[in-house]
């Protein structure tokens, strides 16, 4: 009689954006002692790209997130030839925010000095929260004149 292999795809983790995660599924089991052949797959969430997707250890890059908590979901499937299992893992990702870095690049250019003026020249649009966690240097709630100089200064360092 052959037993159902078992899977086992790690504990759920929060992770930062922009990094490489191990997805490890080593733990997975057969109590027959049978060859286990593996496979990674994405279930939901944004889209990443498993390296090693056929290996009981896999690589992913995490992606950039726009939000804190944003998740993805992969299923690890184990067969030992003739019996299937299957075991999930979700990734919670970090929103990594570079003050100064408001296009979100990862570096910090002269393309964010005329991002910021922009944002500072236009009232309306320099209330906008997804560039105000980015352009608001010395955090006092407001975009203005004083984190444009602020960030020349953090990029001619």
């Amino acid at each position: 009689m052959n037993d159902t292999p078992i899977a086992n795809a790690g504990d759920d983790q929060e992770v930062d954006e922009d990094t490489r995660l191990t997805l490890n599924g080593y733990q997975s089991s057969d109590i027959d002692n049978n060859d286990l052949s593996y496979q990674w797959k994405q279930l939901s969430g944004i889209s990443a790209i498993i390296e090693n997707e056929n290996n009981s250890i896999a690589y992913v890059h995490v992606p950039k997130v726009l939000h804190d908590g944003e998740q993805i979901i992969f299923r690890l499937i184990v067969s030992d030839g003739n019996l299937t299992n299957v075991d999930d893992i979700c990734i919670s990702i970090r929103n990594i925010v570079k003050q100064g870095d408001i296009n979100d690049d990862g570096h910090l250019n002269l393309f964010d000095i005329i991002l910021m003026l922009e944002l500072i020249s236009d009232i309306n649009d320099s209330q906008n929260q997804l560039f105000t966690d980015h352009a608001d240097i010395n955090l006092n709630g407001y975009i203005e004149l004083a984190d444009v100089l602020f960030l020349i200064k953090l990029i001619a360092e």
